[in-house]
């Protein structure tokens, strides 16, 4: 595998802030003003030049990395206990995410919206 790309991949840690992961993820789909887009990648020693499989190389890659197996052994051990805990998901409707809101609130709210989690 390339080793630029290894490295790119491998900055992605679940410590860097989501706004530097999605400036990468632009980056990579061209909405930067400073980047191209990737027309090959060497991924396990294959030449790749069709978008699709490049964007499914990619994906295969972010989701190796973001798998279970890279996980600390205490970050794990802690998952699995807290994933042991029951939810009560029976629908509370005085709760404000439950409110009824029309089409335009919803377009609103998405013009306001940023491309960033806060």
């Amino acid at each position: 595998m390339n080793t630029t790309w290894c490295s790119y991949v491998n900055s992605i840690t679940r410590q860097v802030s989501s706004k530097i992961v999605w400036d990468k993820v632009r980056k990579i789909f061209s909405c930067y003003s400073d980047t191209q887009n990737i027309s090959f990648l060497n991924y396990n020693g294959q030449v790749i030049s069709d978008a699709k499989e490049i964007a499914n190389a990619i994906g295969q890659t972010l989701s190796e990395i973001s798998s279970e197996s890279s996980y600390p052994n205490d970050f794990i051990a802690f998952k699995k206990c807290e994933e042991q805990k029951l939810v009560d998901f029976l629908p509370s409707y005085a709760e404000d995410y439950n409110s009824t809101f029309s089409y335009h609130e919803l377009k609103n709210a998405l013009r306001k919206s940023n491309p960033t989690s806060p």
